[in-house]
């Protein structure tokens, strides 16, 4: 009887090894096998239907800055996600200062939202939305 309880354990040990393999390959796969779905965390980030930035931009300009804070704190977490792609092409020193330079902006703007520093805030948005056209330019076909 234990050895058909141990058997059985180790065969689920084994099932459930190779799911989370199978899992991690094809995610790998999907992302390019750089780990980072850099189209989702721009979407995420700036999208124009529900993008976290556009949101923390009208609750600042409406004086709502206090309710921005889980916007602002999930932005720059993946943001912070960025640092770690390699990109496929354009240079991957390139690449981690601009990505670094985007998730400093928006660890900043999460700074200042907490603090309710709206001078910061709009300090930290201006220097997100700049930082587009540079990346943009050296890294995708689109011009922002």
């Amino acid at each position: 009887m234990n050895r058909k309880l141990a058997l059985g354990l180790v065969g689920v040990v084994a099932l459930s090894l190779a799911a989370f393999v199978v899992a991690d390959d094809k995610d790998k796969k999907e992302e390019g096998g750089r780990g980072v779905d850099v189209e989702a965390i721009m979407k995420k980030n700036h999208g124009k239907k529900g993008g976290l930035i556009p949101q923390i931009a009208d609750l600042v300009k409406n004086d709502k800055i206090g309710d921005a804070l889980p916007q602002a704190k999930q932005a720059a977490t993946l943001a912070a996600g960025l640092v770690k792609y390699q990109p496929k092409k354009g240079d991957k020193k390139t690449w981690a200062d601009l990505a670094k330079e985007y998730a400093d902006s928006t660890k900043d703007l999460a700074t200042s939202v907490e603090k309710k520093d709206v001078d910061g805030a709009k300090s930290a948005l201006s220097a997100i939305n700049g930082s587009c056209k540079a990346c943009h330019e050296a890294f995708t076909n689109r011009k922002k």
